[in-house]
């Protein structure tokens, strides 16, 4: 029996030719091109099992940017492109006209967040960026709310940042002209500001303890966040992604999310100690009141405001500081714009300090802002969104559950909406001595998933911006050579690179 069950295997193996593998491999690709790839969005070759993770690790080693190598794509492919890793779909999409129709026309269909992709999740550890459905809607309204109440928008909060411009600029008299980092100390800035709505407390930019919360805080920042790009590819091509650097950075992000973990969660438990209902401080006592108070008490628990927290840091510390750190490196690199934005603020407000109020008067002062947040790119992706059911977009099929992310890179950088979109130009917003906007200027996305900081980023943009070039001059460290303006993705935002500026007192 054995014998003839091998001599039929034997017969069986004996008929398979180089001709009829090459009709199976044949049949293969048309099934699945017909049944895998039906009316998908176009993008790169897609290899049956592996995908695109061969044009991954293709631009991995161009050392590109992926915001900027699907960017570059998109010009041969199309605003809406398809992409898969291992098991995922991932759909980009390009330029204002298709991000719009996606995040707002159609935002009913891809407003829900693919929270699987969080390198970790406890039993209520959601908080509100990752959040979907009627959990995400409580939640983002509580913290609106929230914010507002804690002076976004207000004179309250105003005095805050006012406090903190104040300290910084105290930093700056002490450098004396000589050359600064200054990315730390915007840093402390903004981590101050959004501390005090937090926690209803304030560092010292001398205290030690201080640098160690900017500095674990930023290890996470930089190592993208919550979003786990090894549940994105086969295990062997991440294993291919690694080198020593990244495996280094991963250690230091695990022992920078344990030690912020511990100090945030030491800070609730003192609140929780000392919480009086008739004495609402911060953030945090709101919270721990609609613990007792809201009827969906499951969203409100101590475990989920650790992540809430963390997602007012992302939302309101992370892209700010960046931003300013950008600013001050393209006002040293274009005295003569810097300079105008200064003649501006002097006819205007002379040495008085510049108030939240005063926004809508100083028409080429905001225009410089608007410009610096456009060419920067601070926030080159949107954070991901998905799909719970499939979907149109572009007469495209989208997969249910598909990953969905906006390159807002591309809508800034769009010669559509954009002339010469590669160029800085304040004026390009400006239209008889008056800001003009333009519908493709995104830098906080758009949609209902828009991000949680924005007011408050703005006003702390525009009170910080306005009140250290009423106060300082800045110039290079060499003024003989400009600075590179490419920048670093840090995975959440673009950063630039290292640079130090002379900041030159005015007063």
């Amino acid at each position: 029996m054995g014998n003839a069950a091998s001599d039929k295997l034997s017969e069986l193996v004996g008929e398979v030719t180089p001709s009829s593998i090459l009709v199976f491999i044949a049949a293969f690709l048309i099934c699945y091109i017909v049944f895998y790839r039906s009316n998908l969005p176009p993008g790169p070759l897609r290899i049956p099992l592996i995908g695109n993770t061969w044009w991954l690790l293709y631009q991995q080693s161009k050392r590109k940017r992926l915001p900027v190598a699907v960017f570059e794509a998109s010009k041969d492919y199309g605003d809406v492109m398809h992409f898969t890793l291992g098991r995922e779909h991932i759909v980009f999409i390009h330029g204002y006209d298709a991000i719009h129709e996606a995040f707002v026309a159609n935002a009913t269909n891809f407003s829900s967040r693919p929270s699987r992709l969080m390198k970790t999740v406890d039993e209520d550890g959601l908080g509100v960026v990752m959040q979907s459905g009627k959990p995400w809607k409580i939640l983002r309204k509580f913290t609106l709310q929230s914010l507002k109440d804690f002076g976004v928008g207000k004179s309250s909060l105003e005095e805050k940042i006012a406090f903190e411009i104040d300290a910084a600029t105290a930093v700056l008299k002490e450098a004396n002209g000589s050359p600064t980092d200054v990315r730390l100390l915007t840093s402390m800035i903004i981590t101050n500001v959004i501390y005090g709505i937090i926690f209803g407390k304030r560092y010292e930019y001398t205290d030690s303890k201080f640098g160690t919360v900017i500095e674990n805080l930023d290890t996470i920042f930089h190592a993208g966040a919550p979003i786990d790009i090894a549940s994105l590819v086969p295990k062997f091509v991440y294993k291919l992604l690694q080198n020593k650097e990244r495996e280094q950075g991963k250690a230091a992000n695990i022992k920078a999310t344990k030690w912020v973990k511990d100090h945030i969660n030491k800070e609730i438990e003192e609140h929780e100690k000392t919480f009086d209902a008739n004495s609402i401080r911060d953030f945090v006592d709101l919270f721990i009141q609609a613990k007792y108070e809201e009827s969906e008490k499951d969203l409100f628990t101590l475990d989920n405001l650790y992540y809430v927290i963390m997602d007012l840091f992302i939302a309101g510390s992370e892209t700010t500081s960046n931003t300013l750190n950008w600013t001050i490196l393209y006002m040293q690199e274009y005295p003569e714009i810097q300079q105008k934005c200064q003649n501006e603020i002097q006819e205007k407000y002379g040495e008085r300090p510049v108030k939240w109020a005063d926004r809508g008067t100083l028409p080429y002062v905001e225009a410089t802002l608007l410009e610096i947040q456009r060419v920067a790119n601070i926030a080159e992706f949107s954070v991901p969104h998905t799909n719970e059911n499939e979907a149109t977009l572009r007469s495209y099929r989208i997969p249910k559950d598909s990953i969905v992310q906006a390159n807002l890179l591309s809508s800034h950088m769009d010669p559509r909406y954009w002339d010469e979109p590669q160029q800085f130009k304040p004026e390009r917003f400006l239209q008889d001595g008056k800001i003009k906007k333009n519908k493709a200027f995104m830098p906080f996305s758009v949609g209902p998933r828009m991000c949680l900081g924005e007011n408050l980023a703005k006003m702390e943009i525009f009170l910080t911006f306005t009140n250290f070039l009423q106060r300082f001059t800045f110039k290079a460290e060499n003024e003989d050579t400009r600075h590179s303006f490419e920048c670093i993705f840090e995975q959440l935002t673009c950063a630039p690179l290292p640079y130090k500026t002379r900041p030159i007192s005015r007063t």
